[in-house]
């Protein structure tokens, strides 16, 4: 009987506009899951989505200059609340290293995409 992985989170991190997950299995298998936001179907999560400060020293040709704090904006968290296509990746590693699946879906916001057949958000 083949093995069937079952994986145990390690690690979770979250970005702007995206987040993923770590886990590994005791065969020494290993899976990292990276999703971006859906913020048609989950409001709540454009709170990661807000503009950061950042430092500006230096000027457009790199002259130094008094240093003030400028919003910075993420592109494609713009693209995302603007109703862009999700991207999700799935990427399985064994033990040795090899590459046992890599797979990379994108779809509509507010789509859900497993195995239990959710209902599309209206």
């Amino acid at each position: 009987m083949p093995h069937a992985h079952s994986f145990s989170m390690t690690t979770h991190l979250d970005g702007c506009h995206w987040y993923t997950t770590i886990g590994t299995c005791r065969c020494g298998a290993s899976v990292n899951v990276t999703n971006e936001r859906d913020f048609k179907a989950n409001p709540y999560s454009a709170v990661w989505a807000e503009p950061q400060l950042e430092e500006v020293r230096r000027d457009e040709k790199g002259r130094f200059i008094t240093p003030r704090w400028e919003e910075r904006r993420c592109q494609r968290c713009d693209e995302l609340q603007a109703g862009a296509k999700i991207k999700s990746s799935t990427v399985i590693i064994a033990k040795d290293g090899t590459v046992e699946r890599e797979e990379e879906v994108e779809y509509e916001q507010g789509e859900y995409d497993d195995d239990e057949g959710k209902e599309q958000d209206e």
